[in-house]
């Protein structure tokens, strides 16, 4: 794949930020709980998630990178390893957070790349297994989950107050 990876500045992950809320706008995902115009969000909302995912939401191993197609930054994909407290045997877990491509580069199988360096990283820190959540509404999310192997374990439900 031609894709070269790069850290980059802010101002990349706000266009890329502006296209993933887009994205889920016309999906309809989180139209329950009265999502607001990308242009209503406050920026420094928009940053407070750049900084979370930077800082691996507080976990002490995370991963960001930028996605490059030539100059092009055109994706981010972006994760942590938490520890699952509780009984598990390896309570290690990896937590892919995010995942976004431009609309126009999907369907070229950068994302599984980008996933499987995600993946490749963690495998590198001895976790042995990954997680994620996706909306029920993200089904073209969803399908791409289940072909890389991700298989259902929790259900998350809502109900208006």
């Amino acid at each position: 794949f031609p894709v070269t990876i790069a850290p980059e500045d802010y101002a990349e992950f706000e266009k890329l930020e502006e296209g993933f809320y887009r994205h889920y706008t016309k999906l309809g995902i989180g139209e329950q709980f009265g999502r607001l115009p990308y242009e209503s969000v406050p920026p420094e909302l928009v940053r407070k998630e750049f900084d979370r995912y930077i800082q691996g939401n507080g976990e002490q191993e995370s991963y960001f990178m930028f996605v490059k197609i030539g100059t092009q930054v055109v994706g981010y994909v972006c994760g942590w390893i938490k520890n699952k407290n509780g009984c598990y045997a390896d309570p290690r877990i990896a937590h892919l957070e995010s995942l976004y491509l431009n609309e126009s580069e999907r369907g070229k199988g950068y994302s599984s790349s980008m996933a499987e360096a995600f993946f490749s990283w963690a495998r590198s820190k001895g976790v042995r297994a990954c997680q994620l959540e996706v909306y029920a509404k993200n089904r073209d999310a969803l399908a791409v989950y289940k072909k890389w192997g991700f298989e259902e374990d929790e259900l998350i439900l809502w109900k208006p107050l």
